[in-house]
C-alpha cells in the first residue's frame, strides 16, 4: 500500500513539473508568418539612402505580440544577402529582430556603400520565428 501511495505521488509530481517546465502539450503555432511580424524599409532616394538604405523595424501585429507574450518566439531571425549593384560587392546578415526595436544597416553588419553603391537586397530575406 505505501509502495503504491508513493508511485502514485511520484507521477503526480512528474506531471505537474513537465506541464510547468513548458512539458505540457500545447500546440497552438503563430497564424501568421514570421515575415508579418517585420516592417521591410529599403530607401530608394539617393539623398537618404547614405543614412540608412536598409533597415527593418517590428510589427506590431497582434498576433505577433501573442507569438512573443506566449513563448513560442523571443523575436524574429532575418537572414539575408545584399550587394551593391553594378558592384559585384555583397554582404550577408543574420541578426535576431525582437518587440520595440528596429535593425539598421550598422546593426546588421552591412557596408552604407561601396564604391557610391548603395545596398540593396540581392533577394527576399528569409524569417524564422526564434526561440
Amino acid at each position: 500500500m505505501k509502495l503504491t501511495g508513493k508511485f502514485i505521488g511520484f507521477v503526480i509530481m512528474t506531471i505537474s513539473f513537465s506541464s510547468f517546465a513548458g512539458g505540457g502539450s500545447s500546440s497552438w503555432k503563430p497564424s501568421v508568418d514570421p515575415s508579418a511580424c517585420v516592417n521591410i524599409n529599403e530607401q530608394r532616394t539617393p539623398s537618404t539612402w547614405y543614412d540608412n538604405p536598409v533597415w527593418f523595424t517590428w510589427n506590431a501585429n497582434p498576433e505577433c505580440e501573442k507569438a512573443i507574450s506566449s513563448g513560442y518566439a523571443s523575436g524574429i531571425r532575418i537572414m539575408g544577402t545584399v550587394s551593391y549593384v553594378p558592384e559585384s560587392t555583397i554582404s550577408q546578415f543574420n541578426k535576431v529582430l525582437k518587440p520595440n526595436m528596429s535593425l539598421t544597416i550598422v546593426d546588421l553588419d552591412i557596408y552604407g556603400a561601396v564604391n557610391g553603391h548603395p545596398p540593396r537586397f540581392a533577394s527576399r530575406p528569409e524569417f524564422r520565428w526564434e526561440s
